[in-house]
Parts: structure tokens; sequence; C-alpha cells
């Protein structure tokens, strides 16, 4: 693809996805200026992502999934930075890559509604001032090398549907301002070194919430009753921490839940009667 060049002045959707493309990512691209939608996941490219695609100004829409972008060195997402001056870009979708380095922080002033970037090799902190992205629904950092603690100001996005924080290093209390993203369907915060107690109203307030995964944590105390108050959770895992007391009986008020995992935990007592509506 590298020697590929492009003058398509009228050119607004450029999409090659699942296909057999190899080589770099051309700076030519540039060139159609006019471009708004950029696919190019599921293919075989490698090297450094061009800065020159910070020149299309009316892009919305950018996929480079799964291919083998990157060195998995410092500065591998410095292209990002290009994009600052791209006010309607929305979507950023750079999952399965060979990404190295750290999240810039410029990608707090964009007005991105989608951001996934898991599976690659990226270390550092979650961004302090991620709160910054209020339109943000779906948020994906999983299977990289973060460490640090969730940033209280991810709970000012009230829009977020979908956070997948898991397969890290991150340590410390899950934040109680977490419960403030009143939208969330999915929240995945497994296989981290999460620690504490579930404090807060805890879940209660996510009446939206579909699937929480929790699994392989460090997490203590018990679990809190007002997941019962939960009417839409269909899957719920938090086996592999250090969660006691008994389990509680509002669970079973989870009417639609599918999928339940509480093993290798510190719960007594009795299988709750509730559960018989399960």
């Amino acid at each position: 693809m590298s020697n590929m060049s492009f003058n398509f002045p009228q050119l607004r959707r450029f999409a090659i996805a699942q296909n057999q493309f190899r080589g770099k990512i051309p700076d030519t691209l540039s060139n159609i200026s006019g471009l708004e939608l950029l696919d190019l996941g599921e293919n075989h490219l490698r090297g450094q992502v061009p800065d020159s695609l910070g020149m299309l100004k009316n892009l919305y829409w950018l996929r480079l999934d799964s291919n083998e972008l990157g060195t998995g060195m410092l500065g591998d997402l410095n292209f990002l930075n290009s994009f600052n001056s791209i006010s309607s870009l929305r979507v950023i979708g750079l999952y399965s890559n060979n990404f190295g380095g750290v999240l810039p922080n410029s990608i707090v002033n964009l007005s991105l509604q989608h951001f996934t970037i898991g599976n690659n090799r990226i270390s550092g902190n979650i961004l302090g001032d991620i709160g910054n992205l209020i339109n943000l629904t779906t948020f994906g950092v999983a299977e990289n090398d973060l460490t640090g603690v969730i940033p209280d100001s991810i709970s000012k996005l009230q829009n977020l549907r979908q956070l997948d924080l898991s397969w890290n290093r991150l340590s410390g209390a899950i934040p109680t301002s977490l419960w403030n993203c009143l939208n969330m369907e999915l929240l995945i915060l497994d296989y981290n070194k999460l620690s504490g107690s579930l404090l807060g109203n805890f879940v209660s307030q996510l009446n939206h919430l579909r699937s929480l995964y929790m699994q392989q944590n460090l997490l203590t105390g018990s679990f809190p009753a007002d997941v019962g108050e939960l009417k839409n959770l269909f899957e719920l895992v938090i086996s592999d921490n250090k969660l006691s007391g008994v389990i509680p009986t509002e669970l079973g008020n989870c009417l639609v839940l599918e999928y339940l995992d509480m093993a290798r935990n510190y719960f007594q007592g009795n299988i709750p009667l509730s559960f018989r509506f399960l």
C-alpha cells in the first residue's frame, strides 16, 4: 500500500478493511482533502501512522484496528497530536496493533464518541483529564500495560455506555464517582489489581447496566445488596477476589441474569432462596 498515490478530490469514504494490504499507510492519503471516513482495519499494515492524516479536516471516522502498526516504542501515538484541529473527528479505532508509549494528553481536546486502543503495548496512566471527553460513549484500553488508578474525572462522562479497562495493572480503589456514569451498559474492570471495598451506592444508579466484570482483582468486603436494583443485569462476574460475607438475597431480583460467577472468594452462609427466581 505504501506505493499507492491518491488523488480523488471528491472521495468522501475510503474503506478497504478485511483485505490483505501490506506496507505502510501512505502520506498521500492526505491528498483526499474531503475524506470523512477512513477504514483500513483488518489488514497487514505496519510502521508509523503518518502525521499527515491530521490534514483531513473533515474526517469523522478513523479505524485502523487489527493491523501491525507501531513499533511498541515511545512515540508511536504522536500522530494523535496532529488531530487537534479536526473538530469533526468522532471515532478512533486502534485496537490490536503494536502501538507503544503513553496516551498523549492531546486526545482529551477532541470531540470523540468512540476511542478504543485495546490489545496494544500502551503504558503509563489513564489520562487524568479523560473527563473532558464529555461526548464519549465507548472507551476501551484493555490488554495493555496501564498502571495507576482510575481517575475520578471519569465520572464526567455522562454519555459513557461501554468502559473496558481490563487486563492492565490498574490499582487502588474503584472510585465511587464511577457510579455517576448513569448510561453505562458494559463495565469491564477484570484482571487488574484493584483493591478496597465496593463503597457508595455502588451500581444501583446504573439502571442500564447489562454486564459487569470485576474478576481477578483484590476487592474485599461484602458485595452490596443494591445490586438487586439492576433490573437489566445479564452478566455478573466477580470471581477471584477477596469478597466475603453472605451472598445478598437481593441478587434474586435480577430476573434477566443469565451468567453469574462468584467463585474463589470468601462468601459464606446459604445460597439465597431468592435464587429460585433466576
